[in-house]
C-alpha cells in the first residue's frame, strides 16, 4: 500500500507541475475527510473558463483502538480497530459561473486499497465490518454537485456531495489479529461516494 501511494503521488506531482506555472491552480484539503483521521490533499487546476480538473487523495495508516491481554507478563494484541487505506479520486468539474466560483457539477472516478477491521459503520451500512477484517481494492465512479465561496483573493471554502458506484473485491478475515482468511468475494456498492468541506488556496496566475 505504501509503494502504491508513493508512486501515485509522484505521478500526480509530475503530471501537474507543468500546469502550475501556466494556469490558475488550487491546493486543498477536505476537513470532512480529516474527521475520519485521514490526512488528505488535492490539486485543482483550470482547463478553461468554466472547466477544472481536481485530483484528490487520502492516506490513512492509524490503528484507532486495540484489545490487549497480558500473557506471561507481556502485553499481547488480540484485535485492532483500524481503517488503513489509500484513496485517489479525480474529478472533472463544469462551473455554471466561472472556475473556482459558485456552483459546479462534476463527474468523478475513484480507486482505493483498504485493510479495515472492527469498524462500526453508522446507519447499518456494511455492518459486517464490526466484527471482521476486510482487505482488498475498490474502484468506480459517480456524479457530484458542489459550491465554492470566495473568502479572499487566495482562499475559497467549498462543499460537495456525490453519489455513484464502487466495485469492491475483498478478502475476509476474523476480527482477531494474525488470523487466516475465511473467505473472499465481491460487493457492488451504490450510494454516497463523495462528501467534502474543503479549504482551497489559490496560486497567483502568471502572465
Amino acid at each position: 500500500m505504501k509503494k502504491a501511494f508513493t508512486f501515485t503521488l509522484l505521478l500526480l506531482l509530475v503530471s501537474t507541475t507543468g500546469q502550475l506555472t501556466a494556469q490558475k491552480v488550487g491546493i486543498k484539503t477536505n476537513v470532512a475527510y480529516w474527521a475520519t483521521t485521514t490526512p488528505n490533499i488535492g490539486l485543482e487546476f483550470a482547463l478553461g473558463k468554466k472547466l477544472t480538473l481536481d485530483i484528490s487523495g487520502g492516506y490513512n495508516v492509524w490503528v484507532l483502538d486495540k484489545e490487549t491481554q497480558v500473557v506471561d507478563g507481556q502485553e499481547k494484541v488480540l484485535a485492532e480497530k483500524k481503517m488503513p487505506h489509500f484513496l485517489i479520486q479525480p474529478e472533472l468539474r463544469f462551473w455554471t459561473c466561472e472556475a473556482f466560483n459558485g456552483f459546479y457539477v462534476g463527474t468523478h472516478g475513484h480507486f482505493a486499497l483498504f485493510n479495515v477491521a472492527n469498524m462500526d459503520i453508522p446507519f447499518g451500512r456494511l455492518k459486517e465490518l464490526k466484527d471482521l477484517r476486510y482487505e482488498g481494492i475498490l474502484y468506480g465512479g459517480g456524479l457530484s454537485l458542489g459550491y465554492q465561496w470566495y473568502l479572499s483573493p487566495r482562499w475559497n471554502l467549498g462543499t460537495s456531495v456525490g453519489g455513484g458506484y464502487a466495485f469492491i473485491d475483498y478478502e475476509k478475515y476474523p476480527g482477531a489479529k494474525n488470523t487466516k482468511m475465511i473467505g473472499d468475494g465481491t460487493y457492488h456498492y451504490f450510494g454516497i461516494t463523495q462528501l467534502s468541506l474543503s479549504f482551497t488556496y489559490l496560486f497567483r496566475e502568471r502572465p
